[in-house]
């Protein structure tokens, strides 16, 4: 018994262990090139890259070249910092970072004290000329407020481009077998490939259903490869579907929602005015919720703890 115990604290001990070691696989991508007032490169500067929405950091060195990259970054919003001997600390804020996005950002360091710091502020509009992929993005607010009925995800897939669709005029929650009535490009619906976070959600036994569905309100960001998308999502060769679950922040945040439909908002038909009977049934109630927020963990081990932070974690219910 002492044994079993034994074991069973290791393991769950491991499982607390990796949990902080669990990132969403993500493929946006930060690349640029740090430069003098002469446009010459400047290698071995440090560059910071910071989320503003959880604090966390990650740090790259420009190569010989004065080109830096952070891979496998996730949506959201964040600050590019750059610092060299002999230069003015530069930073750029309010950078945003969309899923499956290749941003370009080009740093030009001024020559001067390395206490003083340049700043600036991204544009909010950004072109993006680093790919030739077709696509179609859909932030988490226009998620929220796009009129899908029965609040379905794959609703949100058929609004892509080269998209024709099949889909029933009613998809519910839990319409698992809906992902087989989109074509993209005139290929086939069974080619199409979903991933949530990077995971894939299609049921390779189904010929083209899903494992799971999320919560179209649990979604921070959707996005529509229709073609010429690069080689990290070559698993089919149809559209492929991108999903973010939202994640959590510093602050506590979350929402209550009811989606309701009755006979009672609708006025009576002609037909039936006239045979003199009243409105048919009709009832639908989707309801959920979710919170996300923040949880303190200690910035040291040390004996006397010298601050403190907060780590993000999100979840959502349904029902309908």
């Amino acid at each position: 018994m002492d044994r079993s115990r034994f074991a069973l604290t290791v393991m769950l001990s491991m499982v607390l262990l990796l949990v902080p070691c669990a990132w969403a696989q993500e493929n946006a991508t930060i690349v640029g090139t740090v430069v003098d007032a002469s446009s010459a490169v400047v290698p071995n500067a440090e560059i910071t890259l910071t989320n503003t929405a959880t604090s966390q950091v990650r740090t790259a060195t420009t190569n010989t070249s004065g080109i830096y990259l952070f891979a496998n970054v996730g949506v959201g919003h964040f600050t590019l910092s750059a610092a060299a001997k002999g230069f003015q600390k530069y930073t750029k804020t309010d950078i945003v970072v969309n899923t499956a996005q290749t941003v370009q950002e080009n740093i030009s360091l001024t020559v001067g004290s390395e206490t003083q710091t340049v700043t600036v502020e991204a544009d909010a509009l950004t072109l993006q000329a680093e790919t030739n992929e077709v696509s179609n993005l859909i932030t988490g607010d226009q998620v929220t407020q796009l009129a899908t009925n029965g609040r379905n995800v794959v609703s949100l897939a058929a609004l892509g481009l080269g998209v024709s669709n099949t889909l029933p005029s009613f998809g519910g929650v839990n319409a698992l077998t809906a992902a087989n009535g989109l074509s993209f490009s005139g290929t086939r619906s069974t080619h199409n490939i979903y991933l949530l976070d990077g995971g894939e959600l299609n049921d390779r036994g189904c010929g083209g259903c899903f494992s799971s569905l999320p919560s179209v309100d649990a979604l921070a960001q959707f996005q529509v490869l229709s073609s010429n998308y690069g080689p990290d999502y070559g698993i089919g060769s149809g559209g492929t579907i991108l999903m973010v679950l939202k994640s959590g922040t510093h602050n506590f945040h979350g929402g209550l929602w009811e989606f309701n439909r009755n006979e009672a908002y609708n006025a009576n038909n002609y037909f039936n005015n006239l045979a003199g009977q009243r409105r048919s049934k009709f009832r639908l109630n989707n309801f959920g919720g979710n919170i996300g927020g923040g949880y303190a963990w200690t910035e040291n081990s040390n004996a006397v703890n010298t601050g403190r932070q907060r780590t993000g974690v999100w979840t959502a219910e349904r029902r309908g």
